[in-house]
Order: C-alpha cells, then sequence, then structure tokens
C-alpha cells in the first residue's frame, strides 16, 4: 500500500503512480484553507463592480432606492493608475548595478538588451497592468517566467527570448504557513482537449508523455465516462468548481494542476529536485520533468498588498473597506427615501374604513383613517438629509485606509498652508502608498532576476547582435564569460524610489531656487552645470542629450553668427536690388535702379511727367 504526505516545500510519495493523486489532494486542502479570504476578497469585488446594491451584500437594505456609490470603484481605479505610474509608467523601470567583475558598460548592455524583451513582449501594458490589477483587486498577483521560441505558420522564427504570464489568484496555491518561495506552488489551467493532445509537439523538449496524454483524453469518451469516474471517486478526489463529474468530463475543456516543488520518496530516500508535474483529469501524469528555471527559482513570483506575520496569503487594500462602503450605501438610500417622502407626501385621510395601503410606507402612499380621524400629511424626519457629512468623512477615512488620500493625487486639503506644511502633508500621504508599491516593486526584482538569468542560460550571439548590431558580438561573449559574476548582481526596481524621491526633491529645489538662490553670496557658490544635471535626473531626461556643458552659451554664439550673416545678407540685397514701379504702358512693372542706377530706356524722366496706363 502506497504512502504519501506533503510538507509546504517537499511532496511525498512512495509510488509514483499516485503522484497525481497527491497532487490534486494538495490542491483541494489549500484551496480549503483560503476560501475565506477568497469569500471577503470576492464581497470587495462585488462592490467595485456593481451597479447597484441589489448585487452585493447590501441587496437586504429595505430602502426602496437601490442606488450604490461606487467609492470603492474609485478607490481600486485610484491606486490602479498610481501604482503603474509609479513602478511602471517609464520604459526603463529598472537598473541592473554593476558587480565587482563587471564593467559599467557591459551593465548597461546587459540593462538595453532586457528592456528591449519587455518591450517586444509588450509587458508593461500587458501583464504588468494586469498584476498591478491584481495587486489592487486581490491583494496578492502572481507571475510566472519562461523562455520561448515562437515561429509562424513557416516554421520562421518570429520572437526567440523570456515570455512572462499572469497567473489568476483565483488558479494558484500553496503553503499559507510557508515563505511562498519556499512553499511548493499549484496552478490550475485549462486547456482544449485538442490543445493538450498537441503538447508533445509543440513543446518537444518539455518532457510530455504522448501515451499518457492519448490514453487520458481517450477516457473521457461517452462509452468510458461512468467508469472512470467511479475510479476517481474512489479515490476520494472532488472535482471542485465543475458542479461534478458529469458536467466536468461532458465539456471539451480539461484540467490541468500543475506542480512546481520537490518530490521526495520516504522508502528509497531520494528526492527530485525543483520539479514540474502536470496532472490532467486529477488522475494522469503527463509531464514530469526537472524545472528549467534557473537554480533558486520555482518560476513563480508572489506580491501581497498587506501581509500577515503567519499567512502568506496577503489581504487586498480593498477587503476591510466593505463595511464602510455598506454604510455609505445605506445611508445615500436613506437620503433618497426621505427625499422621495417629502417632495410626494403620505397622506392620513379621514375615511369610513381604516386601510392601509398594501405598498407600506412609500411616496404618495394614503393611510385611511376612521370616521373620527383628521386629515394629515406624514411629514418625515428630515435628518436624514445631513447624512452627505457622514458619507463624506467615510470617504475620507477609507481613502488613508486604502494609502490614496487626495493628496497623492495632488489634491490640496482645505485652508492655506505653507510651502513647508504642503511638503510635510504630501510626504506623510505617499508614505504607505510608497511602501505597498515597493512591495510590488520586490516581486518585479526577483522576476527580472529569474529572467535575466534565464536569457543567459539560453544565450543567442545572432538575436544579441540582432538588438546591438554587428559589432557588439564581441561585447555580447564577454558577457557570456562573465555569467557568474552577472548572476550575482542584483535588478533593482526604481520606479517607486525614484517617484517619491523626485517629488520631494523637486519640491525643496523649488523652494530652494525661489529662496537662498535669490540671494547673490549664495548664487555664487551654486554650479549651472550640476544644477542643469540635477534637473536632467530629476525628469529622467539622461538619454536626450537636453544637457550639456555650457550647451546654451555655445549656442547663443552660434544663433549671434547667423543673425550676422542674415543681417549681411540682406543689407546686400538692398543695395543691389531694383525698385518696382508701374510702367508706362499699363502692361507689367518697369524697374529703375534705386539711387543713381540706370532705369528703363521707355521710363519718363523725372521733368516729363508720365500719362498713358497711370490714373489722372
Amino acid at each position: 500500500m502506497s504512502k504519501a504526505s506533503s510538507s509546504g516545500h517537499t511532496l511525498s510519495v512512495e509510488d509514483v503512480n499516485d503522484v497525481a493523486v497527491r497532487i490534486s489532494e494538495m490542491w483541494m486542502r489549500y484551496n480549503t484553507e483560503r476560501r475565506n479570504a477568497l469569500s471577503l476578497n470576492e464581497e470587495a469585488r462585488r462592490f467595485v463592480y456593481a451597479t447597484d446594491i441589489d448585487s452585493t451584500s447590501a441587496a437586504d437594505l429595505p430602502h426602496k432606492n437601490r442606488t450604490h456609490q461606487p467609492k470603492l470603484t474609485q478607490i481600486a481605479d485610484t491606486l490602479k493608475s498610481q501604482y503603474f505610474e509609479a513602478s511602471l509608467s517609464m520604459p526603463q523601470f529598472f537598473k541592473f548595478p554593476a558587480p565587482k567583475k563587471v564593467t559599467p558598460g557591459v551593465a548597461r548592455a546587459m540593462e538595453k538588451w532586457l528592456m528591449v524583451k519587455l518591450e517586444q513582449r509588450k509587458f508593461r501594458e500587458t501583464v504588468g497592468r494586469e498584476l498591478v490589477g491584481d495587486f489592487v483587486d486581490y491583494g496578492n498577483c502572481f507571475v510566472c517566467v519562461d523562455y520561448i521560441i515562437e515561429r509562424d505558420n513557416n516554421g520562421e522564427v518570429i520572437y526567440k527570448g523570456p515570455d512572462w504570464k499572469r497567473i489568476s489568484p483565483m488558479d494558484t496555491v500553496f503553503n499559507p504557513r510557508e515563505k511562498f518561495h519556499r512553499s511548493a506552488k499549484i496552478e490550475r489551467c485549462q486547456f482544449h482537449v485538442a490543445d493538450v493532445k498537441d503538447f508533445p509537439n509543440k513543446y518537444p523538449n518539455a518532457g510530455f508523455k504522448k501515451g499518457v496524454i492519448d490514453k487520458a483524453i481517450g477516457t473521457r469518451h461517452p462509452e468510458g465516462i461512468d467508469d472512470w469516474i467511479e475510479v476517481i471517486k474512489n479515490r476520494g478526489i472532488n472535482m471542485d468548481g465543475y458542479g461534478g463529474f458529469d458536467q466536468y468530463f461532458k465539456q471539451d475543456l480539461a484540467e490541468i494542476l500543475i506542480y512546481r516543488g520537490d518530490v521526495f520518496n520516504p522508502a528509497t530516500g531520494t528526492i527530485q529536485r525543483n520539479r514540474v508535474v502536470y496532472v490532467m483529469d486529477k488522475v494522469h501524469v503527463i509531464r514530469n520533468e526537472p524545472s528549467r528555471s534557473p537554480a533558486g527559482f520555482s518560476g513563480i513570483h508572489h506580491a501581497g498588498w498587506r501581509l500577515r506575520p503567519d499567512n502568506s496569503w496577503a489581504q487586498g487594500p480593498l477587503d476591510n473597506l466593505v463595511g464602510m462602503q455598506h454604510r455609505i450605501d445605506h445611508l445615500e438610500n436613506l437620503k433618497a427615501d426621505v427625499f422621495d417622502v417629502i417632495a410626494q407626501p403620505v397622506l392620513f385621510i379621514k375615511g369610513d374604513d381604516v386601510q392601509t395601503p398594501s405598498e407600506g410606507y412609500r411616496p404618495g402612499a394614503e393611510y385611511f383613517g376612521g370616521v373620527d380621524s383628521d386629515v394629515r400629511v406624514i411629514v418625515p424626519d428630515a435628518t436624514a438629509l445631513n447624512a452627505d457629512t457622514q458619507i463624506n468623512n467615510y470617504h475620507r477615512m477609507m481613502e488613508e485606509m486604502a494609502g490614496a488620500p487626495p493628496e497623492t493625487r495632488g489634491i490640496r486639503t482645505p485652508g492655506e498652508k505653507t510651502a513647508f506644511e504642503v511638503s510635510k502633508l504630501d510626504q506623510n500621504a505617499t508614505m504607505m502608498f510608497v511602501d505597498k508599491a515597493r512591495l510590488f516593486e520586490r516581486m518585479i526584482e526577483n522576476m527580472l532576476k529569474e529572467t535575466f538569468e534565464l536569457m543567459l542560460m539560453n544565450f543567442d550571439i545572432e538575436d544579441y547582435v540582432e538588438i546591438f548590431g554587428e559589432d557588439a558580438e564581441s561585447e555580447g561573449l564577454q558577457s557570456l564569460s562573465q555569467q557568474s559574476s552577472l548572476s550575482r548582481g542584483e535588478f533593482v526596481a526604481i520606479g517607486a524610489r525614484h517617484w517619491t524621491r523626485r517629488n520631494r526633491e523637486s519640491l525643496e529645489m523649488k523652494e530652494f531656487m525661489s529662496g537662498p538662490m535669490q540671494d547673490p553670496k549664495v548664487r555664487a557658490h551654486v554650479s549651472g552645470v550640476k544644477l542643469a544635471n540635477f534637473w536632467e535626473r530629476k525628469l529622467n531626461i539622461e538619454d536626450e542629450g537636453i544637457v550639456e556643458e555650457y550647451a546654451g552659451i555655445k549656442e547663443d554664439v552660434h544663433l549671434q553668427a547667423i543673425a550676422q550673416e542674415e543681417a549681411k545678407a540682406l543689407q546686400g540685397e538692398q543695395e543691389g536690388d531694383p525698385i518696382g514701379v508701374g510702367d508706362a504702358t499699363g502692361t507689367g512693372v518697369e524697374t529703375f535702379a534705386e539711387e543713381g542706377g540706370q532705369g528703363n530706356s521707355n521710363q519718363p524722366s523725372p521733368q516729363q511727367p508720365a500719362t498713358a496706363g497711370l490714373p489722372i
């Protein structure tokens, strides 16, 4: 009888045939452990994308009006825009500080090499935006990197290099009690069975087992489904999220569980490090190969917004704001209901029979009393009309708790403030925001390092020369020889730290320019060249070549020289050019020299008036 167990990083099995079952069990266990967190997050996302309260947990509110005030939506959109702007807006959002044995020139070449690949795959605008969206909506984002070769229908290579893929937080599980980089990970994917059948052809070197794939697809035929379902049920496996085995096997999509981690056999004492195992239909192992990721990497990277001390599954910025959003919707609809009743008052009318409107208390409702009752208007308490103050307070609190106060968007709070006060407010408001952005950037840094090592492992001199030109071949070979040194280097994301430092230093420099710099004694000791270089760095325009020592003076001298040459040329033209007057015949223009020159022979003399062709 086989035995199996799993720790946070290692799957233990004695029978290789049980690998699929144990991976399926691990998926179900880890997925169950995170359901509370996912349910809270799902509620927040319902409010983000809601159009009215009936699609949210506020649907049970007793109000006639069903308005949803999308404050969570505004916060989510603001955070996504700001995180992207801070971390990924610049084409080169990273630096590679060269290790001791690497020359700065080679380090800059490596930066350009990687940046070209990122731009070729449009990483920032595709995967980057998706990751930022997950970081805000779920509080967790996952990205994996691989090295691929894409070909067209004729077999010609159209792209060669790293590729990045966003993994949905809904389709990723790991041991939350372990550090993410130490834990085994399981990703759930769906593929059409035709695509699965083509895996061995599409990825010939990946180790996919064609015979096992064909067998797995064969068992999905209608005549064999019932027997196969019984086998799976006997193993205690559930088809989570598919509504049962019948519904699952009747579709053309196959579930693939991708396990990344170690596999240990306690019977033999052997351990297989850093494996990638593909499991189809919870049972069939269609791939079990060593990972192609560089040593020390699992191929998947994670960033969490609010990290927990003993749980790697992070909380999102919107999760604990749901209650306040619920309160805002309640106050907004309560206020609207009161307005409606004031506009269409409820009447209490004298009558023979006591009647209560079937629709209940609503605008324009009529209540009938007995013969001794009077006629009056039932006036509601108008205190609810002051709810705007409470709503605005909730707006402000939610923004501050999510790290998106107005100051981070450049909005001033009421009241006159000095430049120093404004600087301190901006600094305090952005502190939390920048800290969270750095959590996202640390994931980006790890991803870039793995990407870079994959590029070195699969170094292609032709691809390198295509980017840098024929003269770069020797430099490329030099970088390849320095692979071990380069791998010890670290990529550094500069977006968030650059963003906050630039804002702070720019404001301080403006204060300096308008204050102490106006003192001639201070100005005498300030270098204009270094000041220009400062603004060049702050504006991130080093590559534009705008700042050059004494460039302005050189251009002024050049401009003066051009102006003098043009003035001389114009003067020469004025001295030699004729001046036009009307001719004696009225058929054209007749000319004469400006001064002392010989005019046209038909031109009248100064003593002889011109008559023909001229107005009288």
